[in-house]
C-alpha cells in the first residue's frame, strides 16, 4: 500500500511538473476578480492537486477529490479557503468533468 501512495504523489509530482502553465491557467481563468500570484499558496497548492487529480489523473471520484482539497483548505489556511477553494473546483467540475 505504501508504493500505491508514494506512485500516486509521484504522479500527481510529475503531472504538475509537465503541466503546470495549464494548470496555473485553470485556476487564473475561474479565479475572477484574483490575482494568481496573490492568492495564499497553500490555496494555490491545494488547487493544483485537486486539478490534478480531476483533469489529468482522474482516479479518484470527484466528491472524494474536492471532500479532500476542503478538509486541507479547513486545517491549513483561513476561514474564507474553503469556501473560495469550493467554487472554483466546482468551476473545473463544470469544464473538465
Amino acid at each position: 500500500e505504501r508504493s500505491d501512495v508514494k506512485r500516486y504523489i509521484e504522479k500527481i509530482f510529475k503531472t504538475y511538473r509537465e503541466k503546470s502553465k495549464e494548470i496555473d491557467e485553470i485556476i487564473k481563468t475561474r479565479a475572477i476578480g484574483w490575482d494568481i500570484d496573490r492568492l495564499f499558496k497553500i490555496d494555490k497548492d491545494i488547487l493544483r492537486i485537486a486539478i490534478i487529480e480531476l483533469v489529468y489523473i482522474k482516479d479518484a471520484p470527484v466528491k472524494v477529490v474536492i471532500d479532500e482539497a476542503l478538509e486541507l483548505a479547513k486545517k491549513y489556511s483561513t476561514d474564507d479557503s474553503p469556501s473560495f477553494i469550493n467554487g472554483i473546483l466546482a468551476k473545473v467540475v463544470e469544464a473538465y468533468v
